[in-house]
């Protein structure tokens, strides 16, 4: 008695795509500080946006170590400042609003003689003034800053953004600000996918033809 031939076939081979789909983590970039440069004493550029500085009796452009913790995050020691000396106040006005400014303050004196320093910030921004660092024992109310009686003092003033105009006044008179502009930037999270990967898997004739799948016929 002859036996059916079957076909070396043992079962049918299905053809399963498995897609291995996975989001790669996030890299996160570090914030970085751009700084103003100044093309003259009441002038200057903040990334691509120009600004002007108004209301100095006499200044000197310059440069200042801000590598210390007074000056956290500039990440950089030496950058361009402007000197200024007024019998009034001191202006920026920036042609674009800047999302976030921070005032660089080098040396700000605390006052006249035997009191503590007052000046008082203005800016057209919607958001508050922070001290973010430095100015050691100083207080920020509102839009007045008070200096302790003793040594200039030095630190960051982040004021909320947009900002395009930030005005310093003294209670005092005349004062000498030596300052810089900055500002953060973060670069956009990318998150990328992986690519799909098709793979193959065998699988008895049974098991797919209960899946709903024709399975191949046997040669005999």
């Amino acid at each position: 008695m002859t036996r059916p031939r079957r076909s070396t076939l043992a079962g049918a081979v299905l053809a399963v795509a498995l897609l291995a789909v996975g989001a790669v983590p996030a890299t996160a970039v570090p914030a970085v500080e751009d700084f103003s440069s100044f093309s003259s004493i009441s002038s200057g550029q903040l990334l691509s946006t120009p600004f002007v500085v108004g209301g100095c009796g006499s200044a000197s452009l310059g440069t200042s170590d801000l590598s210390g913790p007074d000056f956290a995050p500039a990440g950089s020691a030496t950058q361009p400042t402007d000197s200024c000396t007024t019998a009034t106040s001191i202006g920026v006005a920036l042609d674009t609003a800047v999302d976030g400014l921070d005032l660089y303050l080098v040396g700000l004196p605390y006052g006249g003689a035997c009191t503590d320093g007052s000046y008082t910030l203005t800016t057209d921004g919607p958001g508050t003034a922070n001290i973010t660092s430095g100015l050691s024992s100083a207080t920020l109310v509102g839009s007045t800053l008070t200096l302790p009686l003793g040594s200039p003092n030095s630190g960051v003033v982040h004021l909320d953004g947009p900002v395009s105009t930030v005005t310093v006044s003294s209670a005092q008179g005349a004062f000498t600000m030596t300052f810089a502009l900055g500002t953060v930037h973060v670069e956009p999270t990318t998150t990328t996918t992986s690519v799909a990967t098709p793979t193959t898997a065998d699988a008895p004739g049974s098991e797919v033809a209960a899946s709903g799948a024709v399975a191949p016929a046997f040669t005999c």
